[in-house]
């Protein structure tokens, strides 16, 4: 495998890539063909995209894994399998999935992804959903807020703590819990809760939302000022809290 290591102005990935110690990129990353990219518990800092094409891979699977990406990061290649199960993936700029492979997006684990850029970002799947590609952990910390162009999934914890997600007309399925202390930045037409047990929730919400896991509580009083669904054998049992 190449090893993979310092400064660099751009990176072309086309066979088995490992970085070896702290890596910069000033311009682009590009992994193609059959590529792999291991970050293998080392930063990676990129100024420029990352573009994922044919059956390209960016693998990270250690918890230290650190990837920064200044511009966009575009996932187009083969099925990530367990290769986004763990460390953190900054993005600063927009995120696209295409329509390359339906899962070549799908973060396991305690993978998470932060929307951390400084200007409104776009959020795009084209084949969003909790078996196709998603999110593990999501945390946005950009004031600028963030567009969604198609509907999102997350399968872990959705973590707000910047500006809000926008998504008129678009649909949200989070399998662990929203946190947003501020009950104030999550605008999504319908949201899916879709595990059970107690779900970490913000204080209020707005528009539709389901519940579709069975044995879902609440963790502390709940305020809906929207309609509330049961789908499935999803249940919603208020555990001595208000729900309102």
């Amino acid at each position: 495998s190449q090893q993979v290591s310092g400064a660099i102005a751009n990176l072309n990935v086309t066979n088995t890539a490992v970085l070896a110690a702290a890596t910069t990129v000033s311009g682009n990353v590009t992994i193609t063909g059959s590529g792999s990219l291991s970050i293998n518990g080392k930063p990676l800092g990129v100024t420029g995209s990352v573009s994922l094409a044919g059956s390209g891979q960016l693998v990270m699977t250690n918890a230290a894994d650190s990837v920064d990406v200044g511009g966009s990061y575009t996932a187009g290649g083969g099925s990530s399998g367990s290769n986004l199960s763990a460390g953190k993936l900054v993005l600063r700029g927009a995120f696209v999935q295409s329509a390359t492979s339906s899962n070549d997006f799908a973060a396991t684990g305690t993978h998470t992804t932060i929307l951390a850029g400084t200007s409104a970002q776009s959020v795009d799947f084209s084949y969003p959903g909790p078996t196709t590609s998603h999110f593990q952990n999501l945390t946005v910390t950009n004031p600028a807020g963030i567009s969604l162009t198609s509907d999102l999934a997350a399968n872990g914890t959705v973590t707000l703590t910047g500006g809000a997600i926008s998504g008129a007309n678009h649909a949200g399925t989070i399998g662990g819990g929203l946190v947003d202390a501020s009950s104030a930045r999550w605008h999504v037409d319908t949201t899916t809760f879709s595990s059970g047990g107690a779900l970490a929730l913000p204080d209020s919400m707005s528009g539709i939302v389901a519940f579709a896991g069975a044995g879902a509580s609440l963790s502390k009083a709940f305020k809906l000022n929207g309609t509330a669904l049961l789908i499935g054998s999803g249940t919603l049992a208020p555990a001595g809290q208000t729900l309102t």
